[in-house]
């Protein structure tokens, strides 16, 4: 009977050991369409004329796995920001963020994490990446030292002209 019990114990010790990191991006798959994700377009009358705005869709098509990859046209080379609901993160804890993108042609994308609050340590953490038609996994990994708190997702598009995919998105605590 003891044997059981200890055998019993190690194989939930394996399970929890073994079990993945929570996911804290909701809808990171894509798989319930744009929700949960808004873009900002810094517009151009000189490209676009008539400012024309391309929201946010999912595309069938082209997609990592799953059903759906996020697809964000920029055919008038605008700057732009994908914002992500904000994040309640540890202090002093390290955690990744990760996701797979893929571009009509090569340019350059940041991840930036930020977090303000007035009466503690002020943390930015960003790298810029290059992509381009292969998909590819992008990761950054940090440290939310002593500011623990509400920390904000900025995806940040260049002036590239092009479509960018976006799909399996994780950020999980190390």
């Amino acid at each position: 009977m003891k044997i059981l019990k200890f055998q019993l114990l190690f194989c939930l010790l394996i399970l929890v050991l073994n079990a993945p990191a929570e996911n804290l991006i909701f809808n990171g798959s894509f798989e319930a369409g744009s929700g949960g994700f808004a873009l900002e377009r810094h517009q151009r009358p000189d490209t676009n004329p008539e400012l024309k705005f391309l929201p946010l869709t999912t595309d069938a098509v082209i997609r990592r796995q799953g059903r759906k990859a996020l697809k964000i046209e920029n055919p008038f080379q605008e700057y732009y920001i994908l914002h992500c609901k904000d994040f309640p993160l540890d202090e002093k804890s390290s955690y990744r963020f990760s996701a797979w993108v893929r571009s009509e042609r090569e340019t350059s994308l940041i991840f930036r994490f930020e977090f303000r609050h007035p009466s503690k340590e002020m943390n930015i953490v960003h790298r810029k990446f290059q992509t381009g038609p292969e998909w590819r996994k992008l990761s950054l990994a940090f440290q939310t030292k002593n500011s623990g708190g509400t920390y904000l997702l900025r995806l940040i598009g260049e002036h590239s002209p092009g479509t960018l995919w976006v799909d399996d998105m994780t950020l999980c605590k190390e």
